[in-house]
Formats: C-alpha cells, sequence, structure tokens
C-alpha cells in the first residue's frame, strides 16, 4: 500500500505514504505477530515502526527431507528398492488452483 500511495498518488507528496505505513503500523502492533516472507520485508516493515516481525521461511524443510535420508529410511526394509535397482527417485510437487 505504501508503494502504491507513493507511486499513484505522488500529489499527496509524503502524506499518502506515512499515512499507509501509519495504518499498517497500528494494525500490526494489534497483533502478537507479524509474520513476512522475506528478510527484506521484515527490515521495511521494523524500519517503520511495526512490532514483532518475524520471517516465514517457506519452502521445503531441507531437515526433513534430505537425501542423507534415503529411500530405506522414508520406506522401510520392506518396500525399499534394492541396491542394484536404479536409485533415481522422481518427485512432484504442485499447488492447484483454480484459473482466473
Amino acid at each position: 500500500i505504501p508503494v502504491y500511495a507513493r507511486t499513484y498518488a505522488w500529489w499527496l507528496g509524503g502524506l499518502g505514504e506515512w499515512l499507509a505505513w501509519s495504518v499498517i503500523r497500528q494494525l500490526h502492533d494489534c497483533a502478537d505477530l507479524t509474520v513476512v516472507t522475506s528478510p527484506q520485508m521484515k527490515a521495511e516493515f521494523e524500519a517503520h515502526g511495526v512490532q514483532r516481525v518475524e520471517v516465514w521461511n517457506k519452502g521445503i524443510d531441507t531437515h526433513v527431507f534430505h537425501p542423507k535420508h534415503g529411500a530405506k529410511a522414508m520406506w522401510g526394509e520392506t518396500h525399499a528398492p534394492d541396491e542394484d535397482d536404479d536409485p533415481a527417485a522422481l518427485a512432484a510437487a504442485a499447488r492447484e488452483m483454480r484459473e482466473r
């Protein structure tokens, strides 16, 4: 919102951006925690006075899903492929959504 205020309400000068950050700060300060998606956003929110901001790391947990666990650790001894089998595996991750 502050970027839009700066870009599209340029005729307000800095008032539009200041007002947007003021509303954001008041709303987010009512929350126990504000979660953002990048360290850059965290820095920006904190620079504008928003308190209790943490980064939510999206993506795959590389400690849980790591190649060191291998097929035997994942499937157990009974369902794991033999050592002689092709070790290649295929994995797919997708998100299903309605078209706009």
